[in-house]
């Protein structure tokens, strides 16, 4: 890459780190990512270690891990189906450091522990994409349109909304894990096959 690439990526990233409104977005994407998580059944490792005896014996499941927990689309809550589909091109990427991982040194770690950092990929480029999302918008938007005040009013509470949406977080993030704990395994359907 020729150094007018260069500068015009370093000037595109200092653009999206500084929006305002992307990061706005970028924590409320967190939070409900966070939440997303928390709703569904609790953290299992037998599970975890099942798959992982399964899948070295040839086998193969419908369902995965993610954070320690057992997922499977069909059976996850309506936000994180949602959460699923607005950030493919961020869990895109995700699955290919997946792929990169299963060809380095941390490829004998089990499955829930991978699990984690397939969930912190997860938040991270896709609170990367949500900040883009942002700037563009931010760049977008005609000066002094009515999009632009509204846009401009959230941006100028914006430390009080982050504070509001951390707090919320901290509140409901327990309450949905009790539930979610007190409901336990909620995958009856997950099917497992031989090769």
């Amino acid at each position: 890459m020729n150094q007018r690439g260069v500068r015009a990526v370093a000037r595109f990233g200092r653009s999206v780190v500084s929006s305002q409104l992307g990061w706005l977005i970028a924590v409320v994407h967190a939070a409900l990512l966070i939440l997303a998580i928390v709703n569904m059944s609790p953290p299992n490792r037998g599970f975890a270690d099942s798959l992982d005896r399964l899948y070295a014996s040839g086998g193969w499941c419908d369902a995965t891990v993610l954070a320690g927990r057992p997922f499977h689309f069909h059976y996850e809550s309506l936000l994180l189906k949602i959460m699923f589909l607005v950030d493919l091109p961020a869990l895109l990427a995700v699955s290919l450091a997946g792929l990169l991982v299963k060809f380095t040194y941390i490829s004998h770690l089990s499955l829930f522990t991978l699990s984690y950092a397939g969930g912190a990929f997860w938040m991270l480029l896709g609170s990367v994409q949500w900040l883009i999302v942002g700037n563009l918008v931010e760049r977008r938007l005609a000066p002094g349109s009515r999009a632009a005040r509204l846009v401009g009013a959230l941006t100028s509470h914006r430390h009080a909304i982050i504070i509001l949406i951390l707090v919320i977080m901290v509140l409901l993030a327990p309450l949905l894990q009790y539930r979610s704990n007190a409901l336990g395994f909620r995958h009856g359907g997950i099917s497992f096959e031989p090769r």
